[in-house]
């Protein structure tokens, strides 16, 4: 059913479980057997990943992305592993692709435009996350990290009126989010509004 015998999914049930050395083991020999299943190798990405071996994860990784660019857990574990590394420029240039492939997906998303804001100008960035907040269900919880890199990107752009609009939003969404109503006591303190931000802690 999976190409391999079964073992895939062997393997997906021991990773589920933690049992990471016993998926190891059954995907290399699914590697062994198809060298070019790009599956196999980006599951074994994962594993390695998950283990902290960031050199075997890259290899894996690469190895199925190579074989297949449209292979999204090749791409993010990519990704993460040129960030938990420290290659910037290696970071960049996956989470570019991945958000080609993935615009809507949150964790890529939010990476892609939190990288766009350190280098744009944020009135652009402004009108996106203001769509993402514009096209949020009414019954949905507030996306407070979009509300708060909005309510951000307005104070960088000195839209004082709309910053304050945008932390009251998220007080009022989270009122016993500590977070929340710390961010929004900095912000009434940093525009000289001292007295009322006093009110809010």
């Amino acid at each position: 059913i999976d190409k391999a015998g079964g073992k895939l999914y062997l393997a997906i049930l021991d990773m589920s479980q933690d049992k990471l050395d016993q998926a190891i083991t059954t995907l290399n020999e699914v590697v062994r057997d198809r060298p070019k299943f790009h599956m196999a190798h980006a599951l074994l990405g994962e594993c390695y990943l998950r283990q902290q071996n960031m050199d075997k994860a890259h290899d894996e990784f690469l190895l199925a992305y190579e074989q297949n660019p449209k292979n999204v857990k090749a791409l993010l574990g990519l990704m993460q592993v040129a960030e938990a590394t420290g290659k910037t420029t290696e970071y960049e240039q996956y989470l570019t692709q991945a958000y080609k492939f993935m615009p809507s997906y949150p964790p890529v998303r939010e990476k892609y435009l939190e990288l766009q804001e350190a280098k744009q100008d944020p009135e652009k960035l402004i009108k996106q996350r203001e769509l993402m907040l514009k096209n949020q269900s009414d019954k949905e919880p507030l996306n407070l990290v979009n509300a708060s890199r909005l309510a951000m990107l307005y104070e960088k752009a000195k839209q004082t009126n709309k910053a304050d609009q945008v932390y009251r939003m998220m007080a009022q969404a989270a009122p016993d989010n500590p977070m929340v109503v710390r961010m929004l006591v900095d912000f009434l303190r940093r525009t000289d509004r001292d007295e009322i931000g006093r009110a809010h802690v």
